[in-house]
């Protein structure tokens, strides 16, 4: 078994997601094939079938009541949560957006004003972070 790294389990889906995103990210961005390849490889919390969420999974974990306009920040919200190291930026999902396309959705953690939670596609050779999941039923 590789290193004890917190996770959270996530009791409506029962999804695992990585508590501390430093752990995976390191603080650097990655294409998705690279992404692909680090999630792959991961031995955490007991689980080593970690992949990239879908656009559904990695949405599902955003509290879209939270904005700047209330005051308050999704990367705050996430802290309150448990989980550590979220970045105001976007993280891959293994959605493409069109079969065969070279780009895949991303959802944005938080860098705009009020994009928090929102999706949208790049293209794969371009850098986002990984937000690795296990378990659970895959949400399409």
């Amino acid at each position: 078994m590789g290193p004890t790294i917190d996770c959270i389990t996530d009791n409506l889906t029962g999804l695992v997601w990585v508590q501390n995103l430093n752990n995976v990210n390191s603080g650097n961005f990655s294409t998705f094939a690279n992404a692909q390849i680090a999630v792959s490889t991961l031995n955490l919390c007991g689980y080593n079938n970690w992949r990239l969420p879908t656009v559904t999974e990695l949405r599902s974990l955003v509290n879209y009541a939270v904005t700047s306009s209330t005051g308050a920040n999704l990367e705050g919200w996430f802290f309150i949560q448990g989980f550590s190291s979220v970045q105001k930026d976007n993280y891959w999902t293994d959605t493409p957006y069109a079969p065969g396309s070279t780009t895949n959705w991303v959802v944005d953690m938080g860098s705009g004003a009020d994009n928090q939670g929102t999706f949208s596609f790049i293209s794969t050779s371009s850098n986002a972070y990984i937000w690795p999941v296990a378990g659970g039923v895959s949400l399409p």
